[in-house]
């Protein structure tokens, strides 16, 4: 958080259902970093792109994109 208050992520949605956030549930204080996780669904092989929503109580931007991206490889035998 780079803010001076407090900042409260009020959810964070994704764009599918093989995608799934996981956002810090406490609020995080000034000059403080909190992790958020992401899980993919690994069934489908091959490039993906997926995108984020946050939304929080941030004045200047109260809705944040995040974008991830990586290849599913094939499971090795």
């Amino acid at each position: 958080n780079v803010g001076k208050y407090p900042l409260i992520i009020n959810s964070c949605k994704a764009a599918c259902g093989c995608t799934v956030p996981n956002c810090p549930l406490d609020p995080i204080m000034p000059k403080e970093t909190k992790p958020m996780r992401v899980r993919y669904n690994t069934a489908r092989v091959g490039p993906f792109k997926k995108q984020i929503t946050v939304y929080s109580n941030d004045q200047e931007k109260p809705v944040s994109i995040i974008r991830i991206h990586g290849v599913v490889r094939e499971k090795l035998q």
